[in-house]
Formats: structure tokens, sequence, C-alpha cells
């Protein structure tokens, strides 16, 4: 067992695929149905195991919903990441810098360590 986000436990029996299953699954059904009217039993049904598997997988649907949020929450951090790294690899601005550890100090569109510049498609106000 190892633990979740907010300390919850999360059981760590089962296969990766089936984890895998019942997240795409779960995530099916939390967009289809909410929360609230979606049970474990459809998602069960939904991702072809058993109520079982996912208790050997989740606490709780609770703790499934947060796997599956943080999950998405993930893809939209690195998507938006990306977007950031084209809009700034078109901008000139990414290209200035006092020296050239700073333009790998931190990621390229915030404002480098060692200069005052903006990295992107306008200052920021």
């Amino acid at each position: 067992m190892h633990t979740g986000g907010e300390g919850q436990a999360v059981t760590s029996t089962g296969r990766p695929d089936k984890r895998a299953a019942i997240e795409r699954a779960a995530r099916k059904a939390f967009g289809r149905d909410g929360y609230t009217r979606t049970s474990v039993d459809a998602i069960a049904t939904e991702a072809q195991v058993s109520k079982r598997a996912i208790y050997n997988h989740f606490t709780d649907k609770e703790q499934l919903f947060l796997a599956v949020a943080l999950d998405g929450a993930a893809e939209v951090t690195e998507a938006t990441a990306r977007l950031m790294e084209l809009t700034c690899a078109r901008s000139w601005t990414c290209r200035r810098t006092s020296s050239p550890s700073a333009a790998t100090a931190s990621p390229p569109w915030r404002s480098s360590p060692t200069t005052s510049r903006w990295c992107g498609p306008s200052k920021p106000r």
C-alpha cells in the first residue's frame, strides 16, 4: 500500500493494466453522469472488471474520482506547458538573455532570474 493525494491510502494489489482500464472507465462515467450518479458498479461494468478489482486499486469511489481528477489536471498542466513553450519559441524575447545559463534556469515562459525580460508574445501588464 502507498499513500495517494491528501495522505489517503491507496491499495496496490491489482495489475496496472486493470487500473488504467478502471481509470478510463471512471473518467468516461464521471464525465457522462457526474460524481453522484456514477456508481462503482457502473464503472466496473464500463471497465469490464469486477467491483472487487476496483477496490483492489482504490479504497472508495471518492479516491477513484480524485485519481481521475488529478490525472486530468496533470494532462492540462502538460498541455499548457507545451503551448507556452511553443509560444515562447516564436517570441524574440526568449532568445535574449544575459547569460547562457539563464535560458535553462527557469521555464521559458517566466521572467528569467538573471534578466527582467519577459518571454512570450507580449510583455505582461
